[in-house]
């Protein structure tokens, strides 16, 4: 409703009928010129005041709509950027595993061959030495059970032992002649 200086706009349809033919403003005659005028303008400036809101709205909307792409456009490249962050760090993070696997089954297999080391140097250790072994673990049970005492054969002789025999026995002979 709109105010004027005589009431509102609605009090002009007071004593009209609704009819499927209305009367046009100029075919009112209880209503003054003066008011006419005044009720246009009012009805002009209500009309403009409208357009303009329309026009804020629309402006309203159109900086919304840029917000919101440019905010899931920001969003989707970020999105975007951490996926493929994401992928790199799934590629790098499954080289590492790989090479870390690859160093884990390298230096297994230098442990057992070290073991064998170990073993066969100790073996002739105690070859050399006659000397009664004691356990030696070394991890596995084949190794394990290797290394169990193993009683020096007194028959059988080293070829060192042999040769340092021989020896004493030619210098025994010479020292006798």
């Amino acid at each position: 409703m709109f105010r004027t200086s005589g009431g509102s706009i609605s009090l002009l349809f007071k004593n009209e009928k609704r009819t499927s033919k209305r009367l046009s403003v100029s075919q009112w005659p209880w209503i003054s010129e003066e008011k006419m005028r005044e009720t246009q303008i009012e009805l002009n400036h209500a009309k403009m005041q409208l357009m303009v809101e329309e026009d804020r709205v629309n402006e309203l909307e159109t900086a919304l709509n840029s917000l919101v792409s440019e905010k899931y456009h920001g969003d989707s490249v970020l999105i975007s950027k951490l996926r493929g962050s994401l992928d790199n760090l799934r590629s790098e993070l499954a080289l590492i595993t790989e090479s870390k696997q690859q160093l884990a089954s390298a230096t297994a297999a230098e442990m057992v061959r070290l073991r064998e080391v170990v073993r066969l140097l100790s073996d002739q250790i105690f070859e050399l030495t006659q000397e009664k072994a004691t356990i030696r673990t070394f991890g596995d049970k084949t190794a394990l059970e290797d290394a169990w005492i193993k009683q020096p054969n007194t028959t059988k002789r080293s070829s060192k032992q042999k040769r340092l025999e021989k020896e004493n026995e030619e210098k025994a002979v010479v020292d006798n002649h």
